[in-house]
């Protein structure tokens, strides 16, 4: 499903008991993306030129933003501080 700035998001719905997640696989660097693990290490593929191997898996990058922008600073549970560097879906 695409923003208003063309930005690919996740699709999340409920279907028959269960949650239904639906991950735009566009780029390998994108904010979903598919990672493969090489020697502890996971490397980006591209899903439309290999095909789904064991050792792959999924990397979301989750974003912290609200209806009245980004959150710089998130506090956590153990007290420490994140930092969300949120950046709009433009192409470079």
């Amino acid at each position: 499903m695409k923003s208003k700035r063309g930005c690919m998001h996740p699709k999340i719905s409920i279907e028959k008991e269960s949650i239904v997640i639906e991950l735009p696989l566009t780029t390998p660097k994108g904010k979903v993306r598919v990672k493969r693990r090489i020697n502890n290490f996971g490397y980006p593929i591209a899903t439309k030129l290999n095909p789904f191997q064991e050792n792959d898996y999924i990397e979301w990058q989750i974003s912290y933003v609200s209806k009245m922008g980004s959150l710089p600073f998130i506090k956590f549970l153990d007290g420490k501080l994140g930092y969300e560097n949120y950046m709009s879906c433009k192409k470079t």
